[in-house]
């Protein structure tokens, strides 16, 4: 779905950074993309994004390179049949799913102001979230009390819907927005934790229900990239529709609670 995004973007003759993780398959994809759209803009950047301190150096880099950047795509989404920390102590799919783009953001905030601070111009922050939205426990974010993959999958991605209303708010009046989406059931490999029978139940009924890759990419680029929704600010997609994500998602003292708690456990925030 991300490979998708980046492609149509890339097709549009837009400079991109692809941030994969470190492997065969990333250079891959960034060869694949490139040749396919000739576009010679499209440059790629590794991290494994279970590591904050990997999403600082990534973004450290990208900086570097580009003090303006006219938008960031947090795609990341990522399920575990297992329950494991990460090397900073965090839960893995927490730090996949929120707490690397999260951190993201706040990094390239400067680069997206600098853009945004051009005339006529405006940014954009696009995070995937997921029709699976289960009210986040801030109280168990490391899932000592218990783990379900599938679970946490979807309190991961209420976090993510949590998190973009509470930077809209953050963003009136700065030329910057935030928007969420919901890409629909999508064929892609986040199914190879399931237990056998599952896999071949989705294989076999995939082709009637769920997404293409292609289609998906498709929601998450126009989000990026559409004029109309240039001033659109806060809102969630169920795919190209806005619609109301999970009631508890709006309320602003549990989204506030939820930044304090990112802040802290992406290094943002002084734990003294």
């Amino acid at each position: 779905m991300g490979k998708a995004a980046a492609r149509q973007l890339a097709d549009a003759g837009l400079p991109l950074i692809i941030l994969v993780r470190e492997g065969q398959k990333g250079r891959d994809a960034h060869a694949e993309i490139v040749q396919l759209s000739g576009n010679r803009a499209v440059e790629i950047e590794t991290a494994d994004l279970s590591s904050m301190a990997e999403t600082r150096a990534a973004a450290g880099r990208i900086l570097e390179r580009y003090p303006r950047i006219a938008g960031f795509i947090g795609n990341a989404g990522a399920h575990f049949a297992e329950r494991r920390l990460t090397r900073e102590g965090i839960e893995r799919t927490l730090a996949v799913n929120c707490l690397s783009p999260f951190l993201l953001t706040h990094l390239l905030f400067g680069a997206l102001q600098a853009h945004a601070a051009g005339a006529g111009n405006h940014a954009r922050v696009v995070l995937t979230a997921s029709a699976m939205q289960i009210p986040f426990e801030r109280d168990d974010y490391n899932r000592e009390r218990g783990y379900d993959g599938w679970q946490v999958y979807g309190q991961t991605k209420f976090a993510n819907v949590q998190f973009t209303l509470a930077l809209a708010r953050r963003l009136e009046g700065t030329g910057i927005t935030a928007n969420c989406l919901a890409p629909g059931f999508v064929r892609t490999d986040i199914f190879r934790h399931n237990p056998a029978p599952m896999q071949w139940l989705l294989a076999a009924t995939g082709r009637l229900f769920m997404t293409s890759p292609e289609r998906a990419g498709s929601y998450i680029a126009r989000l990026a990239t559409d004029p109309a929704l240039t001033e659109t600010n806060g809102i969630y997609f169920d795919r190209t529709k806005p619609r109301r994500a999970n009631e508890a998602a709006y309320d602003e003292a549990s989204q506030d609670q939820l930044w304090s708690l990112s802040e802290r456990l992406t290094g943002l925030l002084d734990p003294s």
